[in-house]
């Protein structure tokens, strides 16, 4: 005995509308009068299109980030910094994208992760420049991190 077409039956577009028209798989089974794990199967193997669903757009609450990170972005990372400190961060910045263009291999979208190896290399000296400006090189002073 033959399996039963129930797709061929019903209609490839009946079963794709009662998909658009319903909130779930399970409630279109239901109104076609079919199993759910049939219609999870049609729709795994192709047999019906998935509606085109539109994603909901997230809004985002105002106010939610600090105004000192929009006028210094880097702040809430690194910290408040001095204008010496600014001109170091600076210069370890430029240091690491000139040595990043300079490679065969440059890529830009290589940018976006040069800025965490920046963070790395700024902690190092910023260590350094404490204990070398702030505390004259004093040796009993142990900067950790």
């Amino acid at each position: 005995m033959g399996r039963p077409r129930v797709l061929q039956q019903l209609g490839r577009d009946a079963v794709a509308a009662a998909l658009r028209e319903a909130g779930s798989v399970a409630s279109a089974a239901r109104r076609l009068g079919v199993d759910r794990s049939s219609l999870t199967r049609w729709l795994q193997a192709g047999r019906v299109a998935r509606p085109a669903v539109p994603s909901p757009a997230v809004a985002l609450e105002p106010g939610r980030v600090p105004l000192s990170w929009i006028a210094d972005p880097d702040a809430h990372v690194i910290g408040a910094l001095s204008p010496e400190q600014r001109a170091v961060w600076r210069a370890c910045r430029r240091e690491m994208f000139a040595a990043e263009a300079r490679t065969a291999a440059f890529d830009v979208r290589h940018v976006l992760t040069l800025r965490g190896r920046t963070l790395v290399a700024w902690r190092s000296r910023r260590r350094a420049w404490l204990r070398d400006e702030v505390f004259n090189a004093d040796a009993r002073v142990d900067l950790v991190a």
